[in-house]
């Protein structure tokens, strides 16, 4: 191997690491200061968005009402799947860009946009889903649920994940 090429897999091989580590480094959080999608966060597991055992536990909700969060779980989940797999697609996709010898900023733009469009589309299943579930809500549990949204273990004064300093800590309503 020439002076050249070993220049050129040395490069290569940082900008690797250096993607990998910023990946492994956002933990499942994955966001910044730990805030993102971790296990049993936004779309996934647990009976409905923001009611997971928790909150179905301490709510009482009746048997019928159990049934019914299942079923827009169910349906929920069946919503996602292929925007989760588009999303899934497209990181790779995007990975590739930024391994590119000559990464072009236009095709990681334009990806970032797509990949952005799917988010949106996570985040509006992941509303409707929350909408649902509080209409089969009673009041009585939906006061409940919003003094026990308060109280949530792992729920400090720097909100989820957050910590002093960090830029993108708790403000108001978090």
């Amino acid at each position: 191997m020439n002076r050249k090429q070993t220049w050129k897999a040395m490069g290569i091989g940082l900008a690797s690491l250096l993607v990998a580590g910023a990946a492994w480094a956002g933990g499942p959080g994955g966001g910044p200061c730990g805030r993102g999608m971790g296990p049993g966060m936004g779309q996934g597991g647990g009976p409905g968005a923001g009611m997971g055992l928790y909150m179905v536990e301490r709510l009482g909700l009746d048997e019928a009402q159990q049934k019914q969060v299942e079923a827009l779980r169910a349906e929920h989940l069946a919503r996602v799947e292929p925007v989760r797999a588009k999303l899934d697609g497209l990181r790779a996709e995007l990975q590739a860009l930024w391994q590119a010898e000559r990464p072009d900023r236009g095709a990681i733009l334009a990806k970032q946009d797509e990949m952005e469009k799917q988010r949106v589309q996570l985040r509006e299943a992941r509303v409707d889903l929350r909408l649902a579930v509080q209409k089969l809500l009673t009041p009585e549990q939906r006061a409940r649920a919003a003094e026990l949204k308060k109280d949530r273990p792992g729920r400090g004064k720097h909100g989820r994940g957050g910590h002093p300093g960090c830029p993108y800590g708790a403000g108001p309503g978090r």
